[in-house]
């Protein structure tokens, strides 16, 4: 009874520790709101945003696919920071959105070229100006090519980045039914998959066929 007692305790802890830095509470942005029924969610996953983003099309919520949420109004970005920033690790964000930039031969403008996964239109943008952003960096890292999409200096505000580095976590946002589905990511975008956190509540993995 003992030993059993003990791998109960155990098992709980290991659950707490998985819900506590694995996800936050999905939250719903209602219609009666002003939103689009949408729910979105904090998955805290160290990961490359291709990585990011391969997860996030394998979660679902209540029937509803997930892909990296698409932030395409301040109505919706300011639903989003005020809603799931807590729950960063990190008070200036450090998490992949699902925004990538296509590389065209001869464009320089790190402001063009900008996709959502779902193919909706790239028309609201929240970058952090006062820091000079989207920039391409200009680091030495991939050649100054910053293509994928984080929050990062804080306030909602947006930063592009370099798929090399490891953000904190990511938003995954859930369809309602009708919604956009993700496209496909560019060949050079195709990036390893990393193993799945663990999963809470009506979250699930989708049947593998």
């Amino acid at each position: 009874m003992k030993k059993l007692s003990i791998t109960v305790v155990v098992v709980l802890f290991v659950g707490v520790l998985l819900v506590g830095n694995a996800v936050a509470v999905p939250i719903q942005w209602s219609l009666a709101d002003g939103g689009n029924d949408h729910w979105y969610d904090y998955v805290a996953s160290v990961s490359l945003w291709g990585e990011a983003n391969t997860q996030a099309q394998t979660l679902s919520l209540n029937g509803f696919d997930g892909h990296l949420a698409t932030v395409t109004s301040v109505e919706e970005n300011s639903f989003i920071w005020d809603n799931l920033s807590s729950s960063f690790s990190n008070s200036r964000g450090y998490v992949w959105l699902g925004g990538y930039q296509t590389q065209v031969a001869g464009s320089t403008d790190p402001t063009a070229n900008w996709n959502w996964v779902t193919g909706e239109e790239w028309s609201y943008t929240n970058w952090a100006t006062a820091y000079h952003e989207p920039n391409d960096g200009g680091d030495g890292f991939e050649n100054g090519q910053e293509d994928y999409l984080q929050y990062y200096h804080g306030g909602g505000q947006w930063n592009d980045l370099y798929n090399n580095w490891r953000s904190n976590g990511f938003v995954v946002e859930y369809e309602t039914a009708g919604g956009p589905a993700p496209v496909p990511e560019p060949a050079t975008m195709l990036l390893f998959g990393t193993g799945l956190v663990g999963l809470v509540g009506s979250r699930f993995r989708k049947n593998k066929k």
